[in-house]
């Protein structure tokens, strides 16, 4: 219940354009929220395209709320304990020792 709600918030606050869908431009915004990352170009492009890709599971260009939250859920087993952005790299298998932009 409490990683739908986080995962509404965020939704939403990237939703720039208010059409309830996350456009790849604005999950890249998401991407940066999530890994505290101060700017898309921060975060590899593969990491990007593979994030994308696991999101937009029907491949229309964008995704709702659904397809947001399911994305999120698997990432999100221990971020409530951890945080989001250390339950991305944990799933990806890589240790995160900064939160600066530069270490991604």
């Amino acid at each position: 219940a409490l990683e739908a709600e986080r995962g509404w918030d965020i939704f939403h606050r990237h939703d720039a354009n208010g059409d309830g869908r996350i456009s790849r431009m604005e999950f890249a915004e998401v991407m940066c929220t999530m890994m505290k990352a101060k700017d898309p170009g921060d975060i590899p492009r593969e990491r990007l395209d593979r994030f994308w890709k696991e999101a937009d599971v029907h491949s229309h260009g964008s995704i709702g709320f659904e397809d947001f939250l399911a994305w999120v859920r698997k990432y999100t087993s221990s971020w409530e304990e951890h945080g989001i952005a250390s339950a991305v790299y944990s799933r990806l298998g890589m240790r995160r020792t900064s939160t600066s932009a530069s270490d991604l």
